[in-house]
C-alpha cells in the first residue's frame, strides 16, 4: 500500500500540470474576423479571440524570474500556438510606471529557444505582446471592433510608416 501511495502523488501532480497546460492552450481561438489594428494596418495577419480573464489569471500566478515562470501558449502570425515560459518583470521605466500605475509587464522565452523572447504588457489599453525573433518580430495587439479580439502579425507586414509604433513605449532591453 505504501508503494502505491508513493507512486500516486507524482501521477496526480503530472495530471494537474497537464490540466493547467490545457487551460492556457484554450485561451486562444482563431477567428475569421477581417479586423485591422488602429492605423497600423498590416498587409497580412491572423485574428484570434482571447479569453482575457483566463490569461490575466494565469499571469497573476507567474513569479518574478525564469525559475518561477508559467507556461503559456501564444499565437503566431502563421496560425500556430507557440509555448512560452513567462514571468513578471520590471522592464518599464519608473516614469512610465508613474504615468501608468496599472501597467503590468512580463517577459519570457520560447520554450526550447531562449533566443526568441517575448514581452507582454497589460494596461488600461489592453494586453499587448511583442515577440522578438532574429528573423522577424511579431506582435499581438487588440483588434478594433470586438471585445476580446486580437490581431497577430509580423513587423515586416506593416506599412513602412507604421513599423516603429512601439517606440513611444519605454521598454528597457533586458536579457532573460
Amino acid at each position: 500500500v505504501t508503494g502505491v501511495q508513493t507512486c500516486a502523488l507524482p501521477i496526480l501532480l503530472l495530471v494537474a500540470g497537464c490540466q493547467n497546460h490545457k487551460a492556457t492552450s484554450s485561451m486562444w481561438t482563431e477567428s475569421k474576423m477581417a479586423a485591422a489594428h488602429e492605423s497600423r494596418n498590416p498587409t497580412r495577419f491572423k485574428t484570434y479571440q482571447l479569453k482575457e480573464s483566463q490569461m490575466l489569471d494565469a499571469l497573476d500566478n507567474c513569479g518574478s524570474d525564469q525559475q518561477q515562470a508559467i507556461i503559456m501558449n501564444m499565437p503566431d502570425p502563421q496560425g500556430s500556438l507557440q509555448e512560452f515560459q513567462i514571468w513578471k518583470s520590471k522592464v518599464a521605466s519608473p516614469d512610465l510606471v508613474e504615468k501608468y500605475p496599472n501597467l503590468q509587464t512580463y517577459q519570457g522565452v520560447l520554450a526550447g529557444a531562449n533566443e526568441i523572447r517575448i514581452r507582454i504588457e497589460n494596461s488600461d489599453s489592453g494586453i499587448q505582446a511583442m515577440i522578438i525573433d532574429k528573423n522577424d518580430t511579431w506582435y499581438i495587439a487588440p483588434a478594433i471592433g470586438e471585445e476580446g479580439s486580437y490581431i497577430v502579425y509580423y513587423k515586416s507586414d506593416l506599412p513602412a510608416d507604421a513599423k516603429n509604433f512601439w517606440s513611444d513605449k519605454v521598454i528597457k532591453k533586458s536579457q532573460p
